[in-house]
């Protein structure tokens, strides 16, 4: 057996693992339904088939037990009410299993397991009314896609970087020689590296439905570990998301999601007085923008309890003066949660901050709305692809710093005169509108210079803006945008790194957090 044929098989059994788990999730809400059986029984059927050529004997008699088991079902031998739960501990155990095989150990011994799945299968009361059956095994198409593993991606990905940057350096090249032939083959190595980087980022998009379609299993259990009713709907259209962002989305989600279970959704006697159905809804939604990709964690629940949450982050040492409802993200902070006592779910007051943070290393943002008594809806939103981003090249204290062009609306120059001061804050008038002053030689603990006058970048969001001073202003320039390390995620004043045509390395700034600490220090 090749390592290759090891690969496909995890890749497909995987697949087929997940839509066991989602459909029997839809299952339990639907018992009339066939497909979502079928679908089960299909996905059984295909991996007690592969794990048997595979020779993951093991792997294949559980595979088998559950399709007896799952068959009898099909052909309404017995209900699934009360079955559910060893059907959900089988898919654990098949799961356990596949990771023994990626790791090249032994796969695990499941004969109770298989012994409890016979005697379901075998010892079922006579038929009643029968379900429709799928068929036999749909023969599938011929292949189109081959499993890659995610390492090799990561490396074309870099080597594509690395001849961005070698490009960029032909085109200092290009522009400072007057020959006629060279400045023609840069200009078609632009193309051909563009389309590759284009290429290798399509090939790192994952659909986001893939990351959706691990948490209907996850909501499902701790629902019913809280003893609540809860209806889990997602909806994902054709969004797809890189690969690189797939660990801080999945990690952030599976922390709303846990927040929406333990402190959203009520139980079905609190929400039965409070005139609610018994049933509360918990909805994934991603969605797309021009250049960001948006994903929302909503429940018809209690909604946030704002006061509560400031109340904690005060006896934590954090106080604050009062905020709108929708800015209380800015108390949230390791060891504030209104939970009294840490449970199996929540109380740490870790998940939120986990969650801000993670959108702070993706160059995006966080933001709820929450209303008493009908729910609460939190919305994160980060750059659909992390690799080229258009910005502004600027230099601060003889270091060179970049600007997403997204963010930028005008530059402007001023002088000294021109500028206001009230107190420890500055502005200056810009057309009719007078803008926030930030200089970053200040920002960055600088000494002042005397040059007047200097270049502002006036930079936007809604109807938000600041100007940021700086000394010089370089070039406009595409970069590959990279995740900042572990040590640099720590300031709130940038969004990412990346490596110029020099070969330099440079921060770019981070735009929204500048707007929003600027306007917390006006108030």
């Amino acid at each position: 057996m090749s390592e290759s044929q090891k690969e496909a098989f995890l890749g497909e059994a995987w697949a087929g693992l997940e839509t066991m788990n989602a459909a029997l999730v839809e299952l339990e809400g639907a018992p009339q339904r066939s497909e979502p059986l079928n679908r089960i029984f299909r996905a059984a059927h295909t991996l007690k088939g592969m794990a048997g050529m595979m020779k993951y004997d093991r792997t294949a008699s559980l595979a088998r037990a559950l399709e007896d088991a799952l068959d009898g079902l099909r052909q309404g031998a017995y209900p699934l009410a009360g079955r559910a739960d060893l059907l959900f501990r089988c898919f654990d155990a098949l799961a356990e299993s596949l990771r023994a095989v990626e790791r090249d150990d032994p796969e695990p011994d499941a004969a109770p397991l298989i012994h409890d799945l016979r005697l379901l299968a075998e010892g079922a009361p006579g038929p009643s009314v029968a379900l429709p059956a799928a068929g036999g095994p749909a023969v599938s198409a011929r292949s189109e896609t081959l499993p890659v593993k995610v390492e090799r991606l990561d490396l074309l990905m870099n080597l594509a970087e690395e001849l961005f940057v070698v490009k960029m350096r032909f085109d200092q090249l290009g522009r400072a020689s007057r020959d006629p032939e060279l400045s023609a083959s840069v200009d078609a190595l632009d193309r051909l590296v563009s389309e590759l980087q284009y290429q290798v980022t399509q090939a790192r998009m994952l659909p986001v439905k893939f990351i959706f379609n691990r948490f209907p299993r996850l909501v499902r259990d701790l629902a019913k570990q809280q003893k609540k009713d809860v209806v889990f709907k997602q909806e994902h259209g054709d969004i797809e998301l890189d690969r690189a962002a797939s660990d801080e989305i999945s990690e952030s989600l599976l922390h709303l999601l846990r927040n929406a279970v333990d402190h959203g959704i009520e139980t079905p006697e609190e929400r039965a007085r409070g005139g609610k159905p018994p049933q509360g809804t918990i909805r994934v939604a991603a969605m797309r923008t021009k250049e960001a990709a948006v994903i929302e964690v909503a429940d018809d629940g209690a909604g946030v309890d704002v006061e509560g949450i400031r109340r904690a982050a005060a006896r934590r040492g954090y106080p604050a003066p009062e905020k709108p409802d929708d800015e209380f993200l800015s108390l949230l902070a390791p060891g504030v949660s209104t939970t009294q006592e840490p449970t199996a779910i929540s109380g740490r007051g870790l998940g939120l901050d986990i969650v801000k943070r993670n959108m702070q290393a993706l160059g995006g943002s966080l933001s709820v709305a929450t209303r008493p008594g009908k729910g609460a809806t939190f919305r994160m939103e980060f750059p659909l692809t992390l690799a080229v981003v258009k910005t502004l090249l600027v230099e601060v204290g003889g270091r060179v710093y970049a600007v997403p062009m997204t963010g930028i609306e005008r530059i402007a120059s001023v002088r000294e005169a021109d500028v206001k001061r009230v107190l420890s804050a500055e502005a200056f008038v810009a057309g009719e509108q007078e803008i926030p002053l930030l200089r970053l030689r200040a920002l960055f603990d600088l000494p002042e210079t005397a040059d007047s006058p200097f270049p502002v970048v006036v930079i936007g969001r809604g109807d938000r803006r600041l100007g940021l001073a700086v000394d010089a202003l370089v070039a406009a320039q595409e970069i590959v945008l990279k995740p900042l390390s572990r040590v640099l995620r720590e300031s709130r004043h940038f969004a990412g790194s990346a490596i110029i045509g020099t070969g330099d390395p440079i921060l770019v700034l981070d735009v929204g957090a500048l707007l929003l600490e600027e306007e917390a220090a006006l108030r």
